[in-house]
């Protein structure tokens, strides 16, 4: 059983990617997703084993006396195990998605992802014509590497997906819209993101998906703090939300904090 840096009472057994609860932490529901059920999302699946896990989902996640915190925002706290491994030499990830906006919105929903296990690179490809004829040309794809205790927040109109580039399994905890649309078809079509993350001998590397038309090579990032906004390194954002759910306000509406969001990475 292994701990991690969430703040909440829960342990993983890291064989089977298995979470459990304990001190009243009550989960809705869990899933999972298999190399088979993933079909078409890695740049090669030849010879995989199809009933191989890949990552594990939880949601709703929350102890009773903050059920109010969360429901009056419409909000969700929610924590991904995503196991260790590659397909033809791709690490394990999750499926990848865009973020529809909600009524009368003009920006899609943005979320944080905290890692709260290992080490994960989360792949972002900005793109305002995911949905439309102009689909599959973003104009910035970059792979945020996030340690444990460090989190990202995923701007508007990025496509994203998220990759366990550890030798173990890994986790991570996101905040989100919970009635937020979840769009898959845009990312399938293409077999993937604009990126796949390799295992390479010196660590993690990138390869370009050819079935995209780039303007430029995928690159490496790290993320950056924005305190006001709930993102402090070594703070976990479920104590973060419940402490100011204020400071997450931004999540149901974030036209006036978007250009900084987008700038909360920094290339390496």
């Amino acid at each position: 059983m292994i701990d991690t840096v969430s703040g909440l009472p829960l342990t993983m057994d890291e064989r089977t990617g298995e979470l459990f609860f304990h001190d009243g932490l009550i989960c809705d529901a869990d899933s999972r997703k298999t190399v088979g059920q993933m079909e078409g999302l890695f740049r090669s699946g030849e010879g995989a084993d199809p009933a191989t896990q890949v990552y594990r989902a939880y949601r709703n996640i929350r102890f009773p006396e903050h059920e109010r915190l969360f429901s009056d925002q419409g909000l969700r706290y929610d924590i991904t195990v995503v196991m260790p491994g590659t397909v033809n030499g791709e690490y394990f990830k999750t499926s990848g998605h865009y973020h529809g906006a909600g009524p009368g919105q003009l920006l899609p929903y943005p979320e944080v992802y905290e890692v709260v296990k290992g080490s994960i690179a989360f792949v972002l490809q900005y793109d305002p014509l995911f949905d439309t004829e102009g689909e599959g040309a973003p104009d910035d794809v970059r792979a945020v590497i996030v340690q444990e205790g460090e989190s990202v927040i995923i701007p508007a109109f990025a496509g994203h997906g998220s990759i366990n580039v550890a030798d173990e399994a890994s986790a991570f905890s996101n905040i989100a819209v919970a009635s937020c649309p979840v769009l898959y078809d845009a990312v399938k079509a293409h077999r993937g993101l604009a990126a796949y993350v390799m295992k390479g001998d010196a660590g993690p590397k990138l390869l370009a998906n050819p079935t995209y038309a780039l303007g430029a090579e995928p690159r490496f990032a790290r993320p950056l703090e924005a305190p006001d906004l709930g993102i402090a390194f070594g703070m976990p954002c479920y104590r973060a939300y419940v402490e100011d759910p204020s400071r997450y306000g931004w999540l149901l509406d974030c036209e006036a904090v978007d250009e900084r969001i987008v700038g909360l990475t920094e290339l390496v």
